[in-house]
């Protein structure tokens, strides 16, 4: 970004929509920003959507997607966004499955099955930016050791990392600069004070964990020193 490796260091933060749609809780979404900048975040993720009865549901079934729906879904949803804001980067936030365009890479997913939404056929969409990936091993592979479950991630980020550099131009670019895919990430959660209702049991609320957000303020400076 402007002639500077970017790495992305940043926070998950679902319910911003959410909040900010309510004047009486709008105030959570600005002390999260301010929170984060303080220790040195630069990159936000949150989600836009409605959940809701139609007729094309974008899940099927538990772990299984309409994927014509799903992708004209994308394709609206992300020309709606960019005319609004044509600035900045845009992501659908999937999991990393793969599916139907890549049968031979489905031996990567969780116990060999196939689940969610097709991560490559998605992300060669002209209208995303770039791709991201989430890894719940210890979800995904419950009963297996912690040596297979390491393992696992090992391999599920190096695939991710060649297949993004693949089907995301943002990466090539970024590479001739130090930076390219998987140089950066974002936790899950950041929320504000006061939002207890909302936790997951892995949120990071800043002012009352400053042993997390000491180590988020060192990550924070090692990438901002590369």
């Amino acid at each position: 970004m402007n002639g500077k490796p970017f790495y992305r260091n940043g926070f998950n933060a679902y319910w911003m929509m959410y909040m900010a749609s309510d004047p009486s809780t709008r105030d959570k979404v600005t002390s999260a920003f301010q929170q984060a900048s303080k220790y040195g975040m630069n990159v936000a993720r949150t989600w836009g959507f409605n959940d809701g009865g139609t007729d094309t549901p974008l899940p099927t079934s538990p772990g299984s997607y309409n994927e014509d729906t799903f992708k004209q879904w994308v394709k609206e949803m992300a020309a709606h966004v960019k005319s609004i804001d044509s600035q900045h980067l845009l992501e659908i936030g999937l999991e990393g499955f793969y599916r139907q365009t890549t049968p031979d890479k489905k031996q990567f997913n969780p116990g060999n099955q196939e689940y969610g939404s097709d991560f490559i056929a998605s992300n060669l969409l002209p209208e995303i930016d770039f791709s991201t990936i989430h890894i719940y091993a210890e979800q995904w592979l419950s009963g297996s050791s912690e040596e297979a479950q390491d393992a696992f991630v090992d391999k599920w980020v190096q695939e991710h990392i060649q297949d993004s550099n693949t089907v995301n131009d943002i990466y090539n670019s970024a590479s001739t600069g130090g930076g390219g895919s998987c140089v950066g990430g974002l936790f899950w959660l950041l929320m504000a004070q006061g939002m207890e209702n909302f936790g997951d049991g892995y949120e990071v609320v800043l002012e009352e964990s400053p042993t997390t957000a000491n180590v988020i303020d060192q990550q924070s400076r090692k990438l901002g020193g590369l």
